[in-house]
């Protein structure tokens, strides 16, 4: 079976180590071929402990620092919101560093990202089709980037590209990119 729409089915298999590629091949191309389908056994590899190089202890370090920044920032957003006025707080006239520490709260930041009250005769008011808009250049976004993520190399080649140009919903996948430009700009 062949379809230039789609690369076919990659599957990992961990097998013991006392079987080798080729008799794994014959496996495989035994079971499938029943079907009309061919099976390539790209390649085997013995699992071996790899240390972590000190870039990528600094870049798990640099995201356990992210995580616990934005836990910290909505668990303090949160107790503010909360018991905030009864331990004599205000959420609005914190100091510097509650400022900061809110800063990265993911409560706080997805209100403002979702917000879309206005009063009336506010230009917010006039344009509030945009937030159709952006919530349209939102899930363009999220589509994009999840088939892209599933799928990296469906725009490995140039030639691919151009036949997917030819399908219209694929288009929609190829433009997904610009629609964040188009989204941060309504932002």
């Amino acid at each position: 079976m062949y379809n230039d729409m789609a690369h076919g089915l990659r599957l990992g298999v961990c097998i013991p180590s006392a079987c080798s590629a080729r008799e794994f091949q014959f496996l495989v191309g035994s079971l499938v071929g029943q079907h009309g389908f061919d099976a390539t056994v790209k390649g085997c590899v013995i699992k071996e402990k790899t240390p972590l190089t000190a870039t990528e202890k600094a870049l798990m370090y640099f995201m356990a620092s992210c995580i616990s920044f934005v836990i910290v920032g909505s668990l303090t957003d949160i107790y503010l919101r909360k018991y905030g006025k009864e331990a004599g707080h205000d959420l609005h006239n914190t100091g510097t560093f509650f400022k900061v520490v809110l800063s990265f709260s993911a409560v706080a930041n997805t209100e403002k990202l979702l917000n879309v009250r206005a009063e009336r005769g506010s230009d917010a008011w006039r344009l509030r089709f945009l937030h159709g808009l952006r919530f349209f250049s939102a899930s363009w976004v999220i589509l994009g980037h999840s088939y892209l993520t599933v799928e990296p190399t469906a725009v490995g080649e140039l030639l691919r590209i151009v036949r997917f140009g030819k399908n219209f919903f694929w288009c929609l996948i190829g433009n997904a990119y610009p629609s964040v430009q188009t989204f941060l700009f309504m932002r």
